[in-house]
């Protein structure tokens, strides 16, 4: 499975650089980067083993890699123990933590940033109200 979507994945940025007008990426002086969505990856793990999801996991991010394109990937990180979480995570450049408490009101949202520079953020507090992101400063 991960031989066969890593070449669909180089197909389809071949398709884009190579259409007229170039495919739905905007046009520049560099060619369309891939972006690929993987949600997610809790429901691999659920069906198969660790070692499975890895070795997948690591074909695509590779490939992506590759073609200079980016890979946004979702794990429930409660749902599995931290060896799992560590091992998935290793494949990442950057991993983006959320973390909610649903027993205060308003409900209360934070995320941080780990990786960008090999630093990691300080929690940063969010809203989500009608549509609206905000990130309080």
């Amino acid at each position: 499975m991960g031989i066969k979507l890593s070449r669909m994945v180089e197909d389809m940025w071949k398709k884009g650089v190579m259409a007229d007008p170039p495919g739905p990426m905007p046009p520049g002086p560099m060619p369309p980067p891939i972006r690929l969505s993987l949600h997610s990856v809790s429901t691999l793990l659920m069906y198969a083993q660790l070692e499975v999801t890895y070795k997948f996991l690591h074909v695509i991010t590779n490939r992506v890699k590759k073609l200079e394109g980016i890979g946004i990937y979702t794990l429930n990180s409660q749902s599995f123990d931290r060896r799992t979480v560590a091992t998935i995570k290793q494949l990442m450049n950057t991993v983006i933590e959320v973390r909610t408490d649903d027993g205060s009101d308003p409900v209360e949202r934070e995320f941080r940033i780990i990786g960008i520079h090999g630093r990691t953020t300080p929690w940063i507090r969010y809203f989500y109200d009608d549509g609206t992101l905000t990130i309080e400063e």
